[in-house]
């Protein structure tokens, strides 16, 4: 099959690899969408990370069609359209047992750990396929991935409808968590994204208010929005190197709650005197799981076919396979390419 795999540092190119061995308990799908995911980036950016990635064929976020199954395999047929799950853990420890398998010591993903998306053909066990609703396209599966992590903060932080939410970060992760605070009912949802797409797209799925932090001070703002208390919650979604940890601190309200799902590039430093005296909570927000008895994969797969989350809105560039290194470069360089969400079509 044909599929796309990292060469070098900041480059990838189409080769044949052998298709997937299927396996029992397995299926195999003929990939209809890949989304470049911002840990795709990381790889892609930094040369330490490449012999890791080096050809491999990553995805991690897919949809597609069921061309073959398995051994065992009866709740799923060839032809159907699916999702896939990426998360994969032990199924033996604690932490997979209460279905918190996103904590696994051993956690492994269908994009690294398994050959994955960026090819023509991809496998999963058959307990991570999600059949599609006819309303939810193969692009909007694909991101799935995205809004269970949407999800998971919501659960996590506890957003309902009393709440002002703010999100630092207008990249797919933070509209997903926005238009997951929206989907909760949060009464007042606010975005902060240099780039006018992000602040466009936050505005079109709800928003109150889109912030350019690039023009204005986005604490002022936030606390002038707020008549100086500060948001209930405020959602860090930005990581990297940027100094939006200490921002997020500042405009959230006395006995509030501050969540991140950022990786960041270096250690960060907070203010734990004013956490301190304003009792405020921290909470890491990492990936997603299950929540109580669904996976927070299926509740977002839910809120899409319901069309309570449009996030369709967030692919914006569409790139055949054979062109997956110009696909890279439009998500590596947002300022200039205008780029949310990129997906690869095998």
């Amino acid at each position: 099959m044909k599929a796309g795999v990292y060469l070098s540092p900041g480059k990838l190119g189409v080769r044949e690899v052998p298709d997937p061995v299927l396996g029992p308990g397995e299926i195999l799908i003929r990939v209809k969408a890949a989304g470049i995911c911002g840990s795709d980036l990381h790889s892609y950016r930094d040369a330490s990370r490449f012999r890791s990635v080096a050809d491999r064929v990553l995805g991690h976020e897919l949809a597609g069609d069921i061309v073959a199954v398995g051994a065992g395999v009866e709740n799923l047929r060839v032809g159907q359209r699916v999702g896939i799950e990426p998360l994969m853990g032990c199924n033996r420890c604690e932490w997979c047992a209460i279905g918190h398998y996103h904590l696994c010591a051993k956690l492994a993903h269908i994009g690294f750990a398994w050959s994955g998306g960026f090819a023509e053909l991809s496998k999963a066990p058959a307990e991570k396929a999600y059949p599609l609703p006819d309303n939810v396209s193969y692009e909007a599966a694909a991101i799935l991935d995205c809004v269970a992590c949407g999800v998971h903060a919501v659960h996590r932080l506890g957003i309902g409808p009393r709440d002002c939410v703010v999100v630092l970060g207008g990249g797919a992760i933070g509209l997903s968590v926005l238009e997951c605070a929206r989907w909760a009912g949060a009464r007042f949802v606010a975005l902060v994204d240099p780039l006018s797409r992000s602040r466009e797209m936050a505005e079109q799925v709800g928003a109150d208010l889109t912030i350019d932090p690039s023009r204005e001070d986005p604490v002022e703002r936030v606390l002038n929005a707020t008549a100086g208390r500060g948001a209930d919650v405020v959602v860090e979604a930005v990581g990297g190197r940027a100094p939006t940890l200490e921002q997020a601190v500042r405009m959230t309200k006395a006995g509030g709650r501050l969540g991140y799902l950022g990786h960041f590039a270096a250690p960060q430093t907070l203010d734990v005197g004013r956490l301190l005296r304003y009792e405020m909570t921290v909470v890491p927000v990492f990936s997603y799981a299950r929540w109580g008895t669904v996976t927070e994969y299926q509740i977002a797969l839910d809120g899409v076919a319901q069309g309570q989350l449009p996030v369709h809105l967030m692919v914006t560039h569409r790139f055949p396979l054979d062109r997956i290194d110009d696909a890279f470069r439009a998500a590596a360089d947002k300022d200039v390419s205008g780029a949310v969400k990129v997906v690869i079509n095998p």
